[in-house]
């Protein structure tokens, strides 16, 4: 919904980020995820995920909780126009009113109790705002915003958006006077109408005091955010703001100790590992360098109607990434998706690379960052048992002055130049 700041899903969590507690193997729950409060410019948000113990659940790679907070009439949320690619986001709001517009031309109020589906695919950008008319003499607003990571086969569909009222979202009795809308998934006899790209979890649980609901068990991974009040689990309390992960196959008991409100995420694991910075997620590392350029060079069109100023890029380093090819592969220097240096290598056997060029642009000489280039190349080789045979004179020569690099060099690199 919002400009999260640069984050990479690869980086530690800075102290004061969300934290984890650890459950023993006969608990119902792996962890608990603590959520940690963060202030965007006046509007309090609880970032549950990612973490660096709890990256995703299910298809689930952020999550944010925000509100209840009043929003006082001339203000309100205003998030300028921004990018996504990789994922789905999933709004849902339990009060107030925000407006959604994106690229692909929709324009929707998102209300309490309705499913508002974004698919960035290959590229969206959206805005969400509060208008004046939304905000009135004042508005409550409270809610969720998810992302989940799209399956590797449709990484790159086409954008799209999706809104589902209240009314077509189904209720059911589950027991003890329980009622669990599903919002997103099948629970309990019943399925959403929401169309999703993998098997996906989302349910909405208020819990009056006293009142007990059991976590169902078929998703592989789940996991329960207590959003009001207080629940029990297995004899542990967990307050506002704890996500329990639940262990594979178990299904857990959540009794409210006083009125209480949690949502259960999960679904069926990621197909690998996903990369997240800023506002983009996917698979590749170099997907995320694309859609930094592009960004960068408007390629993700406009949102009509909302013609203030888009949110630029965060600042960054430059940084190093791996792009492999057929024929071998090299080390690129990025910064916002530009190539600012590279170190160019070729595979004429199994057990060698070929390091045939390293150059710099002038942006980045007289920084270190060609012997960067190089000394990356070295920790490639040694953590994958090969050879260097250093074509390149640059590459060579800092190979053959350091001691240090003489267990990377092939044997025969010399009569091979």
């Amino acid at each position: 919904m919002w400009d999260i700041g640069g984050m990479s899903h690869d980086e530690k969590v800075p102290e004061g980020e969300a934290r984890c507690t650890e459950h023993g193997e006969d608990a119902a729950c792996v962890r608990t995820v603590h959520a940690a409060e963060r202030d965007l410019g006046g509007f309090a948000v609880r970032r549950v995920l990612p973490q660096a113990k709890q990256r995703a659940v299910g298809p689930f790679v952020f999550f944010d909780h925000f509100g209840p907070v009043v929003v006082a009439p001339g203000q309100g949320m205003q998030v300028r126009p921004h990018p996504h690619i990789g994922l789905a986001t999933v709004s849902y709001l339990f009060e107030g009113a925000v407006e959604h517009r994106d690229s692909v031309g929709s324009i929707q109020t998102i209300r309490p109790g309705a499913i508002n589906w974004m698919t960035a695919g290959r590229g969206i950008s959206h805005s969400e705002r509060q208008t004046p008319a939304l905000v009135g003499d004042g508005l409550r607003t409270h809610g969720l915003q998810l992302w989940l990571a799209l399956p590797k086969t449709h990484e790159e569909v086409e954008p799209a958006f999706h809104h589902h009222g209240p009314d077509s979202l189904p209720s059911v009795e589950v027991g003890g006077g329980v009622t669990a809308r599903v919002l997103i998934g099948s629970a309990f006899g019943a399925t959403s109408p929401v169309a999703t790209f993998a098997p996906t979890l989302y349910l909405d649980v208020p819990l009056c005091a006293g009142a007990s609901f059991e976590v169902p068990a078929d998703y592989v991974e789940r996991g329960v955010y207590v959003v009001r009040g207080e629940v029990v689990c297995a004899g542990r309390t967990h307050p506002s703001g704890d996500l329990l992960v639940v262990r594979e196959g178990m299904t857990p008991t959540l009794t409210a100790s006083s009125d209480a409100h949690v949502v259960v995420v999960g679904g069926a694991p990621l197909d690998g590992p996903r990369h997240l910075w800023w506002n983009f997620v996917s698979s590749s590392k170099i997907r995320l360098e694309q859609a930094k350029r592009e960004w960068a060079h408007d390629a993700f069109g406009e949102v009509p109607g909302d013609t203030e100023e888009r949110i630029p890029l965060p600042d960054e380093e430059p940084h190093i990434e791996l792009v492999p090819s057929k024929a071998g592969g090299e080390w690129v220097i990025f910064q916002h998706g530009e190539t600012l240096g590279e170190m160019t290598f070729l595979r004429p056997d199994e057990e060698t690379i070929d390091i045939v060029h390293t150059g710099v642009r002038e942006t980045l000489r007289g920084g270190g960052w060609a012997r960067k280039l190089v000394h990356r190349g070295v920790a490639y080789v040694r953590e994958n048992d090969l050879k260097i045979l250093p074509h390149c004179s640059y590459a060579r020569k800092v190979l053959t002055s350091d001691p240090a690099f003489a267990d990377v060099l092939a044997e025969d690199w010399e009569s091979r130049l």
